[in-house]
Order: C-alpha cells, then structure tokens, then sequence
C-alpha cells in the first residue's frame, strides 16, 4: 500500500458516531503506533548530529587536521541546529508540518552526502551546518505528534518521541565507531544519507496536520516567538533549566572522546563509540517521564534529574587513573548524566507543550534554540578547556550548571510543575 494510500486508510477507518480506528485498532493504539513511528524518524534525524563526536581522531587524521580542530565539526553542527531551531521551527505553526519535516530531511540528507565526500575542514564544517539545519525536523516532529494525539495523552506521547531523540543520540556513537572502525568514517555518513532518505519517505503515511495560526507573516511570526522568549516567565524558565543541560551533555560527551582516544585510555572509535550505549539508562527514564509528568510529578522527576546528573560530575574526577577503575567511573557517571539529562529534559518539553497547547512549536523553538546555542558552547568550552586544564575543569564547570538549575528549581513558585 503506498504512502497516500495508508494515510486514506487510517483517515477512513472509523466507527460512525464512535472514536476513529485504524482496522481493529482504537485511537489509544493507533496515536501509539504513529509515537512510535515518529520516534524512530527522530531517531534517525538526530542521530546525524552526534555520528562525528566519537570519530574525531579518525576525522581528523583523514582532514589533516587535530582532534581539536576536527572538534569545529562538532560546534558547526549544533550552531546549524540552533540556527535551525529559530527560524526554521516555528514554521509548523505557519505551514504544514508533514512536508516542513520532510522537506528539512532533504536538506539534511545532501549534506550528509557531501561529507561523505569531502577532503577539506573548511567544506566538512559547511556540510556539518547543513546537517544541522536539517535536524531541526526532530523538533518539528513534536508539535506535529502533539497534534496526532489527544490532549490527555500529550505527555506521554511527547515521551516516546524524545525516547527516540534519545535513542539517536545514543546509538549514533556506537554505530559511527563500529562503522568508522571496520570500513571509514565516510561510510557513516553515506549510510546516513540513505536512512534519511527512508525517513523522508516514511512520513508519506502519516496524515497532514495544521497547527492553530499565529499571527499571519513569517516576521511576525518570529516577532511571536522572540516576545515569548522576553517576556514569558514560564518559557524563561524552561529555556535556562534546558540550556544548562545541554551545556552539561555536551561538555561531558565532546570531552570525553578527547579523554577517551589519549593516554591512559587510548580507545578506538568504535570503543569509544560503544560508551554512547551507557545512555540506554536514558532511554529507560524517557520513556516513563512523560507518564510521570501527566501523573502530576515533574517538579520531582526535574529535581532527581539534575541530583543525579550533579552526582555523575561528582563521580567523574576519579577516571584519572584509568584501567578497569577509571572505565568503571566512566560509565557511572554517563550513566547518571544520560538519565538525569533526560529526565530534565523530557520534562521540560511536557510542561511546554502542555502549558501553551495553541503555541507548541513556537515553545519549542524558544526552548530549543536556547539548547542547542548552549551545547554549542558547552563542546567549545569542552574543547579549550581540556587540552589547556584537563577533566577536572570540565567536571567544575558541570557541577557549576547542575548546582545553579537545581536552585532555579527549588526556588521556583509551586504553580509551576518542574
């Protein structure tokens, strides 16, 4: 059955006078398969974003360049995400979001293919931007699952799409190491480009959806969402807590590939790679938070998040000494972090989405742009300040974020749930 085809069908089939069913399946069922299906296409958009954090060396040595150079591709990417996430973005409240998605998935699959081709920093940092634009479609996918899903279920749906998010991010790393180590790093991002491709065509089944206008015109559009951004409390809030945690990730992932590939670890992509899967615990916790959060626990879930993720940098300054001990640590405190970085996050997204039903997609370009510039900072910082000061200025500047998100959180007024 083609795409057009499937997406009459799921339209079509429905009891009259009763809930709409997808051949014997109630709506409950059916906005979870759709979750699902949407979570593995952000999956997939997202993970193009992280496939260059655990191959660095082997870029580098390929570019003819040093790891912290090669490091700019990283930066490039998030700085092309942001970007993205701030005029890109809030056009799901002005266009339809389906063919928003796609057409960003497009955009984000050539630029993969230009990677895999290139032979020059300069032209691998170009085609990393793009790639970033292009990721943006991860967060066009959550105001358009929101519109899929009926409003006592948002939370959870949001959950299981930010599940996927996660899942990207997470097995990005694993499979960019294996892939770089047994074949090239090149090969990654070709195979990249194809999944995006597959991606693309996947959304074909899935119906159209419009979001609620804004105010008509791309500008004021934009105005919309920098008036949000000044003068929202609720959406301030949210940005900082969120903005502090991407700093946090980001300074413990792209240091951590710097830590890894020298002494006294000397790790291979792929070893290096396989860490990424520490963050499963991540996924665990995704996918129940957004339940958490419609149960009425946010502000508790937010607070345990960021506990854990202030224990992890705890943790993380005794991997110095490296061997069984030192890699102990380290999966520790990935682990910890992961989990509490989802936890924070998920919530936030929730809260979002479910304090400004009519405004999703431009909460979340506020949110998310403030995010994705903060993880641009944070693996800057990650990349000057370890070669000049090693871990434990990283693990500093970590604790420093978690302590200030919690006081954020503990001296919040109790209106708000995280």
């Amino acid at each position: 059955m083609g795409g057009h085809a499937m997406a009459r069908h799921i339209s079509a089939c429905r009891v009259p006078g009763g809930p709409p069913r997808m051949g014997r399946m109630t709506i409950t069922e059916s906005t979870h398969v759709r979750a699902g299906l949407l979570a593995f296409v952000a999956a997939g958009t997202v993970a193009n974003l992280y496939y260059s954090q655990p191959i660095l060396a082997s870029l580098a040595a390929s570019l003819s360049t040093s790891a912290s150079r090669a490091a700019l591709v990283v930066v490039a990417t998030l700085i092309g995400n942001g970007l993205a996430q701030s005029l890109l973005v809030p056009l799901a409240d002005l266009v339809e979001r389906r063919r928003l998605t796609q057409a960003l998935l497009a955009v984000q699959a050539a630029a993969m293919l230009v990677m895999a081709l290139c032979n020059q920093l300069v032209i691998a940092v170009a085609a990393s931007v793009a790639v970033g634009l292009g990721g943006a479609a991860a967060m066009v996918l959550l105001p358009y699952a929101a519109a899929l899903t009926p409003p006592q279920q948002r939370g959870r749906s949001t959950g299981v799409v930010m599940s996927g998010v996660l899942l990207g991010i997470l097995f990005s790393r694993s499979i960019s190491g294996f892939i770089s180590t047994a074949f090239d790093w090149r090969v990654t991002y070709l195979a990249g480009a194809v999944l995006t491709v597959a991606a693309a065509i996947l959304l074909s089944a899935f119906p159209p959806s419009r979001a609620v206008r804004p105010p008509s015109g791309y500008t004021r559009l934009l105005a919309s969402v920098a008036r949000l951004a000044a003068r929202d409390r609720f959406v301030q809030r949210r940005m900082l807590i969120g903005a502090l945690g991407f700093v946090s990730f980001n300074l413990l992932w792209t240091g951590l590939t710097l830590r890894l590939s020298e002494p006294p670890y000397r790790f291979t992509d792929l070893t290096i790679g396989l860490f990424g899967l520490i963050g499963l615990a991540g996924a665990l916790v995704a996918k129940n938070t957004g339940a958490w959060f419609d149960h009425g626990h946010g502000a508790l879930v937010s607070r345990i998040g960021w506990a854990a993720t202030a224990t992890a940098w705890a943790v993380s300054v005794a991997s110095d000494g490296g061997g069984l001990a030192g890699v102990a640590v380290v999966i520790l405190a990935v682990a910890l972090l992961d989990a509490g970085m989802q936890a924070q996050h998920i919530t936030n997204q929730s809260a979002l989405i479910t304090a400004r039903p009519t405004q999703t997609a431009r909460v979340t370009t506020a949110y998310m742009s403030a995010n994705v510039l903060a993880g641009a900072v944070g693996s800057t910082l990650a990349s000057a300040l370890y070669p000049a000061h090693g871990w434990n200025a990283l693990a500093a500047l970590g604790l420093a974020c978690s302590a200030t998100a919690l006081l954020v959180l503990l001296t919040g007024r109790p209106r708000h749930q995280a």
